[in-house]
């Protein structure tokens, strides 16, 4: 009995010790597991992943409590898990669980703030009974949210780095230590002339280049990689993909590890091919120089600018006895010069400082002393600009002075040589008379030489002509100087023609005066050509003076915009605190009234500036007119004809419809005045390619295919002075409140937005035909034109008027059109969100702010660029659309929009400007660096549509 109450003790004893240490066990289990990194879990295997067991550490990576979990009592563990993961979770853990191995996998999960960019590693595996059979999951699950992240910053900078890699013109390209290519950029794969960056890595030069020539890279690269130093501007050439040599200055620089370790090389080289072809165009042209030098037949002499020789050539030395080393050097004066020729030598020293070239005959004197005669040209050598050096050229004409005596015994030859000159040549004695006549001059007036004889230019022109040729006569023969004159209107051939005359007096033997000689040419031609061309220079001056007037229009009007929204702002706040009956509310929509009239005419500056925000898309010319027209004629007066010509084969346009409504509306109402409400307004549509000849008259256009549209009205035309200001802004003819000035210059501005030009064409108070159709044109019976219009055209032939034109030159878009579609309409008051307001102007910003939170929304502002960012850093969490103004101190719209993407890659971007680029615009749409454009200045419907789109899509 008492030993089986002692061996009862002791096993009591055994017991308590085992309870305790099991108790000891799980408290060191559960520390254990309470630090590890993540939690762990037991769970059934169905499609809840419904939760037997699970740690506290799940409190932290999920946010919610482990009891939430445990036999699904809040939630699911499945809920959690993105949707876009949830299958492919559940395929991996059947895979592996039929191949009863471990399963590991990372996806993203919805924590308990409804965050969703969180995401998880999990690794578990089955736990099967001994019959097989699967009794349930166990596993692991930590946090891997931050590795993403930084996994997904290293791959953005790793894609910035290659972007900017191959954007850049030079070669840039890696090598390992055996020398193989282990990165290129674009530029490197044009220069080898492979298809890609895959042909070329892993090969050395040797299995790119000549082997002479991949020696000798590799020589560098050797250098490069065994010492460490870099190889600087050393300039190569390589053969490109046509085998045309290609000259590179290259670089290498060692490439290191974190260690210090050179692990490669890195390579840059810069094309230099079309410096070296220069460099060995200058050595051939030199070489050209040199060579014409020397076997130039005339003496040359160079020397700088103090007159000190630098080069002589052969003929130089032959000329004046003087050898190379003794003339080099020297002054030149003082060795070919005369004494005594003083002025001489300064008239030559002046003309060359001034950069004239003198040209004279002359006497030098040779080393022996003896005189020569000499024909000289005397020229500054300028380089940039700056006289460098003088050349002098010497001409031996002691031959040509001996012979002159006989040249002038051989007037029979002269005679003979006149006879046949292209120029038309006469002589006339001191009465008038005509003494000799060329052959080129009796063909231009008709008469024989036997007939020309005795007479004057009383018998062959109109008395007032004759007298003027008269006084030209006298005056060359008085004053005993030659004379140069224009003449106009001179019949030749029977034509008027406009010649160029020159005038010599005719010395006897004893050096008196006894007539004059006449030298005349036809330069019809050249007066057309100078004509054109000032008309050429006119246009084109009126072209750039438009340009700088857009300019300035676009500007004034961004100002004005925002204002407008300041004012537009504030009255829809007033509004929203007033009753429906209060009086105020009817001066409240006449301010309102007015402040939209006053956006109108800035949208207006913004079209003439090619500044307003349009969308284009492809269209038919057709359907853009029937669609605006259809409007128009509710705006016109019935006594209006309207009358529509366009081809059934018309080309698609690029366009905003709002574009074409700017065009047409403001020439209709232009043509309205004109023809003071009763007319014909007819619009032609003409598919036309434009080529070299009308560019050359139309200095603002380009070649290419075109729609000519073109709109004619019956009025009574526009002079020519006010066709010079047509399209300038606040230009009217029209009495003081009857406009704005501005129609035109939108019409102006809205085309030349679209890519086009405009021109205008008017006779005043001359008749012509009303359109008809174009001769090209097959006959087409009344109902077989595809518009149905033809009746009113055949209708109006025969009658005149002398109103005005203007075509329209739209490039032809190759697109289709796009089908349209209706945005789906936004319920009112449905705003929600935080939006963050950055806007320079105080006033827009603060009814920005007011409209927004009246709507519902929660508004953060900044004034400028840096203070949004810091509100950014601020709320890293939150924000669910910024608006951004696009002109603002201190960064541009660019960088602004690179640092908000540097913080939050995701948050809706929402620009809006009352003056901005289009291509700027459109640009960073298509980029998706941002997602939409509003315009100021913008209302409440505007501003909240625009927002609760962009926040909602978020």
């Amino acid at each position: 009995m008492i030993d089986k109450e002692i061996r009862s003790g002791e096993d009591s004893l055994v017991q308590k010790q085992a309870e305790k240490a099991l108790r000891d066990g799980e408290e060191r289990y559960r520390t254990m597991i309470g630090n590890l990194p993540g939690f762990v879990y037991r769970r059934e295997n169905d499609r809840d992943w419904t939760m037997s067991f699970i740690s506290d550490g799940c409190r932290d990576i999920t946010g919610y409590a482990p009891e939430d979990f445990l036999h699904n009592k809040k939630l699911t563990f499945n809920d959690i898990v993105h949707p876009d993961y949830r299958e492919r979770v559940w395929l991996n853990v059947q895979d592996c669980l039929q191949q009863k191995k471990a399963f590991q996998h990372e996806y993203p999960i919805v924590v308990a703030s409804g965050e969703t960019d969180h995401w998880v590693w999990e690794r578990g595996r089955g736990i099967f009974s001994d019959a097989g059979q699967l009794l349930y999951i166990e596993g692991f699950i930590s946090d891997i949210t931050e590795r993403k992240q930084a996994e997904e910053t290293l791959y953005n900078e790793r894609l910035l780095l290659r972007t900017l890699i191959d954007n850049i013109p030079d070669s840039i390209y890696s090598k390992d230590l055996a020398c193989r290519k282990t990165l290129v950029n674009s530029a490197e794969v044009r220069y080898i002339g492979a298809k890609s960056e895959a042909d070329v890595l892993g090969k050395d030069d040797f299995g790119i280049y000549p082997k002479e020539l991949a020696e000798k890279f590799f020589a560098d690269d050797q250098l490069v990689i065994q010492t460490g130093e870099p190889v600087l501007n050393r300039e190569e050439y390589i053969f490109d993909e046509k085998q045309q040599k290609r000259w590179l200055l290259t670089s290498k620089l060692p490439l290191r590890n974190q260690d210090g370790r050179i692990v490669g090389l890195v390579g840059i080289g810069r094309d230099i091919t079309d410096r070296k072809r220069a460099e060995e165009e200058t050595q051939r042209e030199r070489a050209f120089f040199d060579r014409l030098v020397e076997t130039a037949p005339e003496g040359v002499a160079i020397t700088d600018s103090q007159g000190r020789v630098m080069r002589v050539n052969a003929e130089f030395v032959r000329m004046f006895g003087y050898g190379v080393d003794e003339a080099v050097g020297r002054s030149i004066d003082d060795m070919v010069a005369l004494p005594g020729r003083e002025e001489e030598a300064r008239t030559i020293t002046r003309s060359v400082g001034e950069g004239e070239t003198t040209l004279l005959e002359t006497v030098r004197r040779r080393k022996d002393g003896t005189l020569v005669d000499v024909s000289l040209i005397v020229a500054p050598i300028l380089i940039a600009g700056k006289q460098e050096a003088v050349y002098a050229i010497y001409r031996d004409i002691t031959d040509r002075k001996r012979s002159e005596e006989a040249l002038r015994e051989s007037e029979a030859l002269y005679q003979s040589l006149v006879k046949v000159s292209p120029l038309s040549i006469c002589r006339k004695d001191l009465s008038g008379r005509f003494t000799f006549a060329n052959q080129r001059f009796l063909e231009a007036l008709n008469p024989s030489l036997a007939d020309l004889i005795g007479l004057t230019d009383f018998d062959l022109h109109p008395p007032e002509l004759a007298e003027k040729y008269r006084r030209d006569d006298r005056a060359v023969m008085d004053s005993g100087q030659a004379r140069e004159f224009i003449e106009e209107r001179v019949v030749l051939g029977g034509e008027s023609r406009v010649i160029q005359s020159y005038k010599t007096p005719i010395y006897d033997g004893a050096g008196k005066i006894n007539g004059v000689q006449i030298s005349f040419w036809d330069i019809t031609e050249r007066k057309q050509a100078e004509a054109e061309k000032e008309a050429l220079q006119a246009q084109l001056h009126q072209s750039q003076k438009m340009e700088a007037i857009g300019t300035l229009a676009g500007g004034v009007a961004h100002d004005f915009n925002n204002l407008l929204t300041g004012i537009l702002g504030n009255i829809a706040l007033i509004r929203g605190g007033l009753l429906a009956a209060d009086p105020l509310l009817e001066n409240l929509n006449a301010a309102e009234t007015a402040a939209r009239q006053a956006a109108d005419l800035t949208q207006g500056l913004l079209t003439f500036g090619r500044s307003a925000m349009v969308l284009p898309l492809p269209m038919k010319i057709a359907d853009a007119l029937d669609a605006t027209l259809a409007i128009l004629k509710q705006s016109l007066p019935a006594t209006i004809d309207i009358v529509r010509d366009y081809e059934h084969t018309a080309w698609n346009v690029l366009l905003d419809q709002s574009q074409m409504m700017q065009i047409l509306l403001n020439l209709a109402v232009n043509a309205r005045d004109a023809m003071e409400g009763k007319g014909m307004l007819t619009i032609r549509a003409r598919n036309e390619v434009v080529g070299e000849e009308y560019v050359q008259t139309h200095p603002f256009a380009r070649t290419g295919e075109f729609i000519r549209l073109s709109v004619t009205d019956t009025g009574p035309g526009i002079p020519p002075a006010i066709l010079e200001h047509l399209f300038e802004p606040f230009h009217t003819t029209k009495p003081i409140g009857s406009g704005t000035g501005l129609g035109l210059s939108i019409v102006y501005g809205a085309v030349k937005q679209a890519g086009g030009w405009i021109t205008a064409v008017s006779t005043e108070g001359v008749g012509r035909t009303a359109p008809q159709k174009y001769p090209s044109e097959a006959p087409l019976g009344l109902g077989e034109h595809p518009r149905g219009d033809w009746k009113n055209i055949l209708g109006g032939i025969g009658q005149t008027c002398s109103g005005a034109t203007f075509d329209i030159y739209l490039p032809r878009c190759l697109e289709e059109p796009r089908q349209s579609f209706a945005p789906a309409s936004i319920p009112v008051n449905a705003g929600s969100g935080t939006v963050l307001v950055v806007e320079d102007e105080p006033i827009v910003r603060t009814v920005t702010q007011a409209l927004l939170s009246r709507s519902g929304y929660t508004v953060l502002t900044a004034a400028d660029g840096a203070s949004a960012l810091n509100v950014l850093r601020d709320h890293p969490v939150g924000i669910g659309l910024i608006l951004l103004d696009m002109t603002m101190p201190g960064m541009t719209t660019n960088e602004i929009v690179r640092a908000i993407r540097a913080l939050d890659p995701t948050v809706p971007i929402l620009l809006n400007s009352g003056y901005t680029s289009n291509g700027a615009v459109r640009r960073m749409l298509e980029e998706n660096s941002v997602q939409g454009f509003l315009g100021k200045p913008y209302d409440l419907h505007q501003l909240v549509e625009n927002v609760q789109k962009l926040i909602s899509r978020g």
